[in-house]
């Protein structure tokens, strides 16, 4: 089951951006909406101070963050034939869906280890930029 540690998480919403059907921000800080959204761990993974945690090993304190597919996720044979399942929440083309979760183009891209910043360009999440100083992940400052 996820959950958040609220001492490592800053806030800075990249996960409900790239999870909202699973996160959601409340107080400043991130929150578990849905624990079986199919998006956990993508959002997980994209966590610059790792505050998402997954799971836990029983009785070992070891954090585990699965990067398997989901059945029927993958291309090839079996079940699903790669089309992967869940409900898809209207993010498809067509009748309205797909996006909209974003802030805008205005803002800067931070870097939580140097402090660097840059504007935001549209197009482009700043948690997918690389700070060209240190390296790290880049994150929004509204």
């Amino acid at each position: 089951m996820p959950w958040i540690d609220e001492e490592k998480c800053i806030g800075c919403g990249a996960c409900a951006n790239i999870c909202p059907q699973g996160f959601e921000m409340a107080g400043g800080k991130a929150k578990v909406r849905d624990e079986n959204a199919g998006c956990i761990n993508e959002a997980a993974n994209s966590c610059p101070r790792k505050a998402i945690i997954i799971d836990k090993k029983e009785g070992t304190g070891q954090e585990v963050f699965p990067q398997q597919p989901r059945p029927g996720a993958g291309a090839g044979g079996g079940v699903g034939q790669g089309r992967g399942t869940g409900r898809g929440f209207g993010r498809g083309a067509g009748r309205g869906g797909g996006g909209g979760f974003g802030l805008g183009p205005s803002g800067e891209c931070v870097c939580l280890n140097c402090g660097y910043k840059e504007p935001h360009g549209a197009g482009q999440p700043c948690y997918q930029k690389a700070c060209p100083n240190c390296g790290a992940k880049m994150v929004r400052e509204r």
